[in-house]
């Protein structure tokens, strides 16, 4: 059956990519940030040296992880099809981006861009957004606010169509 549903024209700021991007993230990786901690602060009963570990593993050595994970995660050529300003269809055929800029000349000029099923793997929701995963990174995903539909039961109908695609 052959639906198409065009959304607002959307984006989102870095800020909330990175914030989406770092809660995945940190979603599966929380112990690793954790752990250390704790046992510094068990330690620390039998020898305060190992206070002062814990506060430069929090201060220092996880300010500098997290800005590795964002470089690596956060950095990635997908995140442009969330930040950039467009305006979305959901076709039979994938995800069609349709991009407005000014070119040389003054004059605004559109360009388009599919996004086949056969990139992404699937589909939640997330704080007030629709993340849809991209299969090339664990934490790489188009990223559609809820505001880009102009009803309820129109994000409901389009993500119930888009995870039907997914899952074929």
């Amino acid at each position: 059956m052959d639906k198409t549903f065009i959304l607002k024209s959307s984006s989102i700021t870095i800020r909330q990519y990175v914030k989406l991007v770092l809660g995945l993230y940190f979603k599966d990786w929380w112990w690793a940030y954790v752990l250390p901690v704790l046992v510094c602060l068990i330690l620390g009963a039998f020898n305060s040296n190992f206070f002062y570990v814990a506060v430069i593993l929090v201060f220092l050595i996880f300010s500098m992880m997290f800005s590795f994970v964002y470089i690596y995660h956060g950095l990635v050529p997908e995140s442009r099809y969330s930040i950039k300003e467009k305006e979305i269809k959901i076709t039979n055929d994938g995800f069609e981006l349709i991009y407005s800029e000014v070119n040389s000349s003054g004059n605004i000029e559109e360009r388009s861009e599919i996004l086949k099923w056969d990139l992404f793997k699937n589909i939640f929701a997330k704080d007030e957004f629709i993340l849809v995963m991209f299969n090339s990174r664990k934490y790489a995903f188009l990223a559609i606010p809820f505001n880009a539909f102009e009803k309820e039961d129109m994000l409901k109908e389009s993500v119930l169509f888009v995870s039907d695609h997914l899952s074929d």
